[in-house]
C-alpha cells in the first residue's frame, strides 16, 4: 500500500507566489487542499512543469488545457513613483515583504523579493502598481519558490502580534529588590 505523499512535499513542488489565482489563500492551503483531494490543476503561475510534479507526485492527472489557459508567465510588480502617494496600503499584503517604504514617501519593490503574486495592485488607491514581465525564465522563477517560501514565513512572523507581558507595579518592585539582595547593595 502506498503512502500518501506529504503536505511538505506537494508544497515543496508549488512555486510559492501566495498569488491566490487557485482560489485559496496562498500555496500552503492549496497544498492542504491537494492532499485532501483537490485538483491538483489550478496553479496559474505554476503552469504545465508543476502539474506535471504534482501528477507524477500524486499519480493523479489535471486538465492540461485548462494549465495552459491559465498560465502566467514570471511578473514583477513595478510602482510608478511620480503617482506614489506612501499610503503604505501595498506593503500588507505582500507575502514576502518586496515593498519597502514610509508613510507619505514614496514606495519601490525589492524585485528579487517579489514573487509576482500581483496581490499589491488591488491595494493602491492611485493604481501607481502594474504587473510587468520578469527577465527571470519560468524555471527559474521555479527553482526560486523555497527561498519565496522563506520570505513569506518569515514576513507572516513578522505580522503576528507580539506577546506583551505585563507586570503589576508590585511584581516589578518585588523584581528590583530581588536583584539588589543579589547585588548586595541593598540597604536595611
Amino acid at each position: 500500500m502506498n503512502q500518501a505523499p506529504s503536505l511538505e512535499a506537494v508544497l515543496g513542488v508549488l512555486p510559492q507566489t501566495q498569488c491566490e489565482e487557485c482560489g485559496y489563500k496562498g500555496c500552503r492551503p492549496y497544498a492542504e487542499a491537494i492532499v485532501s483531494g483537490e485538483s491538483i490543476d489550478l496553479c496559474a503561475p505554476g503552469g504545465e512543469v508543476v502539474l506535471e510534479k504534482l501528477s507524477l507526485l500524486l499519480d493523479r492527472q489535471g486538465d492540461r488545457d485548462k494549465v495552459r489557459r491559465r498560465f502566467q508567465p514570471p511578473q514583477l510588480a513595478e510602482i510608478d513613483q511620480s503617482v506614489c502617494i506612501g499610503c503604505t496600503k501595498c506593503i500588507k499584503p505582500c507575502p514576502t515583504g518586496a515593498i519597502i517604504g514610509a508613510p507619505k514617501r514614496n514606495h519601490f519593490v525589492l524585485g528579487s523579493d517579489c514573487t509576482g503574486c500581483g496581490l499589491c495592485v488591488a491595494y493602491c488607491p492611485v493604481d501607481c502598481i502594474v504587473m510587468g514581465l520578469d527577465a527571470a525564465s519560468h524555471e527559474t522563477a521555479l527553482d526560486l519558490a523555497q527561498e519565496y517560501r522563506n520570505m513569506h514565513e518569515k514576513n507572516q512572523q513578522k505580522l503576528q502580534p507580539k506577546k506583551l507581558y505585563k507586570k503589576s507595579i508590585h511584581d516589578l518592585q518585588a523584581d528590583i529588590l530581588g536583584l539588589l539582595k543579589e547585588d548586595g547593595s541593598e540597604s536595611t
